[in-house]
């Protein structure tokens, strides 16, 4: 709307909404603060950690242990404990042993989905407000694809140290339509990344290979489906989206790309489910769209005692939004200044 109303041309506007797979929303349905907010972010400069995502989490977790916490990996909240109106602790099952462990604090801070943990401890003890601040839509799902290609040099090809979007149709409202509604990806639009030349660091692949991800939207209701009723046709529609991902490549970046792949792995919204336990499968959390960025957008707040939201929906998601909700949750609940 906003494109429209200073009529800039449509290869314009595709131009500057073409990284849409930042928000798996097309520009008909993204809230323009939401592009603000990521566009003003690669105008001050595109960042990448030297020693790869990796070196961030156990640093994290090096802090964490040092000053006397714990990260208890594999143990899954099963129950959350409440006296009244406050929230006290979470019983916790142990899924290497199935033992049952329960965990009380003065402050409790949930990184689950807010929708789900509301639904865990009984929506009907939100207040109303809170209650119509959880009534938001999830984020579309997406499709990916891990590759690595050996004996080829990408940079010889145009990628490097930064992402590049991908567009068959001019008209990005008509391409994710026909993705993620028609699910038809034979006019295919994604995102393309080579991490192994974001940085100069050690690296877990061979001097002689190098990492490409491809990522587009999917959905997750067409992918639940083929996953529960026919496994053949779930593995030949991933199979089928990667071959119209890799034709493109061939024929606009990277002549006989396949003859150089050794290696890929492809994701599905189920996938998305499965690993990484996001409801519906998806993406960002609360979908970027004008109704979730409004001022009724979920905060920290739950209207419950000593309980917090800390999540993509109760925040916003991605990299540097993450390190900023969790501080501004921290500031707020300690009174340590830490944010300028």
């Amino acid at each position: 709307d906003v494109f429209d109303k200073f009529q800039l041309p449509q290869a314009a506007q595709t131009l500057l909404a073409l990284q849409w797979p930042d928000f798996l929303l097309p520009p008909n349905q993204l809230s323009f603060y939401a592009w603000i907010a990521l566009f003003r972010g690669y105008q001050e400069g595109a960042f990448y950690p030297t020693q790869h995502f990796e070196d961030v989490i156990n640093s994290l977790v090096k802090v964490i242990e040092s000053n006397g916490g714990k990260v208890l990996l594999n143990h899954e909240v099963t129950n959350f404990r409440m006296t009244n109106r406050t929230v006290t602790g979470v019983e916790a099952m142990d899924l290497t042993t199935h033992q049952t462990h329960e965990f009380t604090g003065d402050t409790v801070i949930c990184n689950l989905d807010p929708k789900r943990a509301a639904k865990m401890i009984g929506e009907e003890l939100f207040s109303k407000a809170v209650r119509r601040k959880l009534n938001y839509e999830y984020s579309a799902s997406n499709y990916m694809v891990y590759c690595v290609v050996k004996d080829i040099d990408l940079r010889d090809y145009g990628f490097g140290k930064w992402n590049t979007f991908h567009s068959e149709h001019l008209d990005l409202n008509e391409a994710f339509a026909q993705m993620y509604e028609q699910n038809d990806f034979s006019r295919p639009s994604f995102a393309i990344t080579t991490p192994t030349l974001l940085t100069e660091a050690r690296r877990d692949c061979p001097e002689d290979c190098q990492i490409v991800e491809f990522l587009t939207v999917a959905n997750y209701s067409y992918f639940k489906q083929l996953w529960e009723s026919d496994r053949k046709a779930y593995r030949q529609k991933k199979q089928e989206i990667l071959d119209s991902i890799l034709d493109v490549v061939e024929k606009d970046y990277v002549p006989n790309f396949r003859k150089h792949m050794v290696f890929h792995i492809t994701g599905s919204p189920t996938t998305n489910e499965r690993f990484c336990w996001c409801p519906n499968g998806n993406s960002y959390g609360s979908s970027l769209t004008p109704r979730n960025m409004g001022v009724d957008r979920l905060n920290h707040e739950t209207s419950l005692n000593n309980f917090y939201f800390c999540n993509a929906s109760s925040g916003y998601p991605g990299f540097a939004p993450t390190f900023w909700t969790g501080a501004l949750l921290y500031q707020r609940l300690s009174g340590d200044a830490i944010l300028g």
